[in-house]
Parts: C-alpha cells; sequence; structure tokens
C-alpha cells in the first residue's frame, strides 16, 4: 500500500492507497468484503483521514462493493491501454 503521511506522528494521516486483485475462484467468497473492511479498521486505527483507491469502470461487481463501504467521491476519471476507470475516495 502507498501511504501519505505528515512529518509528526501526532498529526492525523492524510491518505493511504491500497491495491489488490481477486482471482475468479475467489469472487462472490466476500473476500474482498472483508479485505475492504480489515483496510478500512486499519486505517481508522492509525489515523488516515481517507482511503482512495482505483477501480475499472467494466468492473461493476468491485464498483458495486466500493459504493457500499462508502468509496463514493470520484476524484480521478481516466483512460489507459486496459480501458477506463475511475479512482474513488472515503473519508474515514
Amino acid at each position: 500500500m502507498k501511504k501519505t503521511t505528515l512529518n509528526t506522528p501526532s498529526q492525523a494521516r492524510e491518505r493511504i492507497y491500497p491495491a489488490w486483485l481477486f482471482k475468479k475462484e475467489y469472487q462472490g467468497q466476500d473476500v474482498a468484503g472483508a479485505l475492504v473492511d480489515y483496510v478500512i479498521a486499519q486505517a481508522k486505527s492509525e489515523n488516515f483521514s481517507e482511503l482512495s483507491l482505483g477501480v475499472d469502470l467494466d468492473n461493476s461487481i468491485a464498483r458495486h462493493l466500493y459504493e457500499k463501504k462508502d468509496f463514493t467521491t470520484i476524484l480521478f476519471r481516466g483512460k489507459d491501454k486496459l480501458g477506463e476507470y475511475v479512482k474513488l475516495l472515503k473519508k474515514l
């Protein structure tokens, strides 16, 4: 995970960028939901104020999961050689 931190440990950290990819055989088992919940809890315990992640626009399953977990603010909309994607934000 990529972390953006401030210099003093007493101040709230800003944003953490988790990244993951699940093989087809693990989809539908709520592994992703459990991992997202864990990352949210861990980020809160480490005083981060935001989480941000990217998701392909054609990945409706992942987008639905992230919306359920309150990743609702679109920070960026882009396109690369693999297709269109958005970067989503969740305030903690």
